[in-house]
């Protein structure tokens, strides 16, 4: 190995042994002796140190022990991957916590606006789990679920906040969420009632429903609108409590 006999022509020329050498590079003595036969040879950072000491520069020492060049590149690949790899997991991780803490603030806020705006837990042999709750007001009935962040702490579609409101004892019903509202049709045949989605002009934007079922929940906004848009505006403003949101 070409390497081996330059390490032991400098330190010869330098008048070193082999001990005074390891002793430098803060190797053992059985390390300096295999580089010298051949057996192995040093890694990337020692054979820096043996450059400097050696005042020699680090392609001339090298220079023509192929082996030495490839396992040099290949650790430097290496570290550069796990460099990068290392870094891609401390962000995935940093973000992760924040991502996480954030929830959590967010599902705190939301428990404390609702006790400070007289929400009352619901306690049924259904909701046994303190998510649940409800608020009575005059004629409107709103119920809401709070969904815990749990150990996962990643963002849900559940996790936004939605109300339900009844008004005139589930007479006329409506499930209100930040970015969508909801309009709950009971039809007239006593058929199972089913929901479509409106716009902010109770326009039916629902697009997964037969020809029929749009056509009749549209009579049934267009004879209910006036309370329909009551509910709903009563139902955001609750949303806005809850949330903090302006």
């Amino acid at each position: 190995m070409a390497i081996g006999n330059k390490i032991k022509e400098e330190r010869l020329k330098s008048n070193l042994t082999q001990e005074e050498l390891s002793k430098i590079l803060n190797v053992s003595r059985t390390a300096v002796s295999n580089w010298e036969v051949g057996r192995n040879y040093p890694d990337l950072d020692t054979l820096v140190e043996i450059s400097n000491y050696f005042d020699i520069s680090l392609d001339k020492l090298i220079k023509e022990d192929t082996e030495v060049v490839k396992d040099a590149r290949k650790k430097t690949k290496l570290r550069k991957f796990f460099k990068w790899t290392t870094i891609i997991l401390l962000l995935i991780i940093v973000s992760y916590i924040g991502m996480n803490y954030k929830l959590r603030s967010d599902e705190q806020r939301y428990r404390t606006n609702l006790v400070e705006n007289h929400w009352q837990l619901v306690k049924t042999d259904l909701y046994t789990d303190d998510n649940a709750y409800i608020l009575r007001d005059g004629q409107y009935e709103y119920w809401t679920y709070i969904l815990p962040v749990g150990i996962i702490g990643v963002p849900l579609e559940e996790m936004k906040v939605s109300i339900i409101t009844h008004r005139n004892n589930r007479e006329q019903v409506v499930d209100v969420r930040d970015n969508c509202t909801e309009v709950i049709i009971n039809p007239s045949d006593e058929s199972n009632s089913y929901s479509v989605i409106v716009d902010n002009d109770l326009k039916v934007i629902e697009k997964d429903i037969s020809s029929s079922m749009k056509k009749e929940a549209e009579q049934y906004i267009i004879k209910n609108q006036k309370e329909l848009k009551e509910t709903i505006e009563a139902t955001k403003g609750k949303l806005k409590q809850i949330t903090g949101k302006k």
